[in-house]
């Protein structure tokens, strides 16, 4: 189901305009409401809390790629936006879509957008077919490459716009500020960054890598930094 609804994001386009319409999140409170102990997930108290934080962090996989989505949605609009303003304004005695450097702006942002979807589509299929565990890494990736991405193509068409983009007149304004805003929310770029990293260093280098990066003949002959190594171990053998 998560993959259909993926897709349909993907290939229509048709709800763009909605997204820029941040949608505010409704808070419900609960009065004197009672639960029989038969639908508690865990009675014992020490083992509620360790699984109620491990089906919230389950939860954050999905909900961090549907926040990717609707990025990329937000960044198509604003690539929308430059064409449209590109081909409605004139400078210097030709429309904007002229100009060299809005075109090079154009193609730079299609190339970045088409990167998002292919690296957000990515973490959904390893995320249905082996689970959001070994997703992580691909999540972390898009959570972050996706904002960062979405904002420098709303800020290259607020600059287009002028003046006009950041008036009252222009939702570029409020797209910039949610987009920012998501750098922040389900953790902030560090954090997936830092993850990102952890995942790398766990795996051992591959052959080919070793052979790329090479050996020092005269250090692995009069055995340099063998000191380095052993108390690398022995810190490791502590831990």
């Amino acid at each position: 189901m998560f993959m259909i609804m993926l897709r349909l994001f993907l290939i229509t386009w048709s709800f763009q305009l909605k997204i820029l319409f941040w949608v505010k999140v409704a808070v419900l409170r609960f009065v004197q409401v009672k639960q029989a102990n038969p639908i508690l997930l865990y009675m014992d108290s020490h083992i509620f809390l360790h699984k109620n934080f491990q089906i919230a962090q389950g939860r954050l996989g999905p909900g961090r790629i549907h926040h990717c989505m609707r990025t990329i949605g937000v960044a198509e609009v604003a690539l929308q936006a430059i064409i449209h303003r590109a081909k409605n304004r004139y400078a210097f005695g030709a429309p904007l879509s002229e100009k060299e450097a809005i075109r090079r702006a154009v193609a730079e942002a299609r190339i970045e957008i088409t990167q998002m979807r292919q690296l957000c589509y990515l973490a959904a299929v390893v995320a249905d077919e082996k689970g959001f565990k070994d997703a992580r890494k691909y999540i972390a990736m898009i959570k972050v490459a996706a904002p960062r991405a979405a904002l420098k193509i709303v800020d290259e068409a607020i600059q287009i716009h002028g003046a006009h983009g950041l008036s009252q007149d222009s939702k570029l304004t409020e797209a910039y500020t949610g987009l920012r805003t998501l750098r922040v929310a389900d953790g902030p770029d560090s954090v997936h960054l830092a993850s990102i990293s952890t995942l790398e260093f766990a795996a051992e280098p591959s052959l080919m890598g070793m052979i790329a990066s090479g050996e020092n003949k005269n250090i692995k002959k009069y055995g340099m930094f063998d000191e380095i190594k052993h108390q690398k171990k022995e810190r490791k053998a502590k831990l």
